[in-house]
């Protein structure tokens, strides 16, 4: 998401309320991927800032001033649609019990070419 330059958005410097389906955006629901054009990295992936937080395989490791229970707890990436622009930034992440549910938690499915 950060692409080369360790950017905080997908697409640059600044939060661009238009560029992702963020609480800012209104839409309150998720959309097709893709159909928020802007919302992609210099990788061509779309939908990292905004739409749905993705669970990652990655355990959550608390900073020093989070406190959490002692329990293992899933790492999410990415804003949602219920995330603002704080949410929306490529460094953002969260920790989960395994198997928590809410409409803006999902997945990816990456499939590798050959």
């Amino acid at each position: 998401a950060r692409g080369g330059d360790v950017r905080p958005f997908p697409w640059g410097e600044e939060f661009i309320q238009e560029y992702a389906n963020t609480l800012e955006s209104e839409r309150g629901t998720t959309v097709p991927t893709g159909s928020v054009g802007q919302d992609a990295s210099p990788f061509g992936v779309h939908d990292l800032a905004g739409n749905i937080q993705e669970w990652t395989t990655s355990v959550y490791t608390p900073l020093l001033d989070e406190i959490f229970p002692k329990t293992r707890l899933c790492t999410v990436r990415g804003g949602s649609f219920n995330d603002t622009a704080y949410g929306a930034r490529t460094s953002y992440r969260r920790g989960y019990p395994a198997g928590y549910f809410y409409p803006y938690l999902g997945f990816r499915l990456v499939v590798g070419l050959r």
